[in-house]
């Protein structure tokens, strides 16, 4: 699969805008847990803020605790990991969070028997992921956190605030060119509170940003936005409906009444499973039915789409394909003591048909990687990011 994406895609008349996902699960599926081996030795030599001395050492084992197997997104990021390692010769073990707080607790005390020289935890309840965090650091156990922070563990995040805010105001300047205004939308965001208000930033600085961007539209800042927002006059409606399609159907079902029918809507939530579930809510109560709306998941066929379909206008893509390799790189200099002194930002964009053909080649496939945030210059001494030569920059 290719790397999955956020997209959004905007429909004329009284009209509905997807905005799908910021990079967190989607359907859950049963625990479980796997190996994968591939060679023993990973290469790059280590510098930057090493703690290390003597010889470089060579990452031989990472285990991977992944938030859910059932999803596209974390699939592709779980199939990124998979490659980098396979081309590093890293022996990788998979574990299956399932979705579930009580099953990655489980799996960390699992993955602490293994002794990896890394391990990587992907877990949706930042109150679990202290526990896991503290238990990490009693085992003196080196560890990242993907995307939702792991205490004690370095954080290789995506920065959903920020790309939350480019996308709300690329698409507020979208719509106020249709002529959408603070009195004719209205956003349905679709949060996960359980996993910490930096997650759900990329509903919640989208609001603030597009409210900004679309004259008459009520202001709010995202910071002031939490598990009790569920509403903000007629421009915005909170469900804090978790991340599986099935409950965000039925809770966008119960709330589309109480909208006006002239009203345009803007759906935006954390994964692409609960964009199309509220999406077809909408359709299966009358919403936009003669319009067509492109919802892809970051293939060749979506990626066509905001080429050639007017009505596609964005798509927020994080590019899982780095994932992997970026982990993969931070977990080199774990081992050799290089330890950043703040979160590891994945590169991500809202990506236009402007500049589509800057990341995408012909059929679909990302062309090149975003370049490392120069935040993460560490990063570019160890030289395994070289060894995959997909980050614009270093090849």
């Amino acid at each position: 699969m290719k790397p999955s994406i956020y997209k959004v895609a905007a429909v004329a008349a009284a009209s509905t805008i997807v905005l799908a996902a910021c990079g967190s699960a989607s359907n859950s599926a049963a625990g479980s847990s796997a190996t994968q081996s591939s060679g023993a030795t990973s290469g790059g030599g280590a510098s930057a803020s090493s703690s290390s001395s003597g010889s470089y050492k060579s990452l031989k084992s990472l285990d991977w605790a992944n938030i859910t197997d059932a999803g596209a997104l974390q699939i592709s990021i779980q199939d990124s990991i998979k490659a980098a390692s396979q081309k590093l010769g890293v022996n990788l073990k998979l574990y299956n969070n399932n979705a579930d707080p009580t099953t990655a607790l489980r799996n960390a005390q699992l993955m602490l028997t293994d002794h990896a020289d890394v391990v990587a935890d992907f877990n949706i309840s930042i109150t679990a992921n202290t526990a896991i965090g503290n238990m990490f650091l009693k085992a003196n156990q080196p560890c990242v956190g993907v995307d939702i922070q792991v205490p004690n563990c370095v954080w290789l995040q995506l920065n959903n605030p920020a790309l939350g805010a480019e996308a709300g105001q690329k698409v507020g300047d979208i719509v106020k060119a249709k002529g959408w205004t603070g009195q004719n939308t209205t956003v349905i965001g679709i949060t996960t509170w359980a996993t910490g208000p930096f997650v759900n930033g990329c509903v919640t600085d989208f609001y603030s940003s597009f409210a900004r961007a679309v004259p008459g539209m009520i202001q709010k800042s995202a910071s002031s936005f939490g598990p009790n927002t569920t509403r903000i006059g007629s421009n915005y409606i909170g469900l804090d409906a978790g991340l599986l399609p099935q409950p965000a159907f039925q809770a966008v079902q119960q709330v589309l009444p109480s909208i006006p029918s002239s009203q345009h809507l803007v759906i935006v939530g954390l994964n692409d499973d609960v964009v199309n579930a509220a999406l077809k809510a909408a359709n299966d109560a009358g919403r936009s039915t003669a319009n067509t709306v492109a919802v892809g998941l970051g293939d060749g066929a979506s990626i066509n789409e905001l080429r050639t379909n007017p009505q596609w206008v964005a798509e927020d893509d994080i590019f899982y394909k780095g994932w992997g390799e970026v982990l993969l790189a931070i977990a080199d200099g774990l081992v050799n003591g290089v330890k950043p002194s703040g979160p590891v930002d994945i590169p991500a964009a809202v990506v236009t048909k402007a500049n589509v053909n800057k990341y995408y080649g012909s059929s679909g496939d990302t062309a090149k990687l975003l370049p490392l945030p120069s935040k993460d210059g560490y990063l570019k001494p160890l030289g395994v990011l070289q060894k995959f030569g997909n980050f614009e920059g270093l090849q």
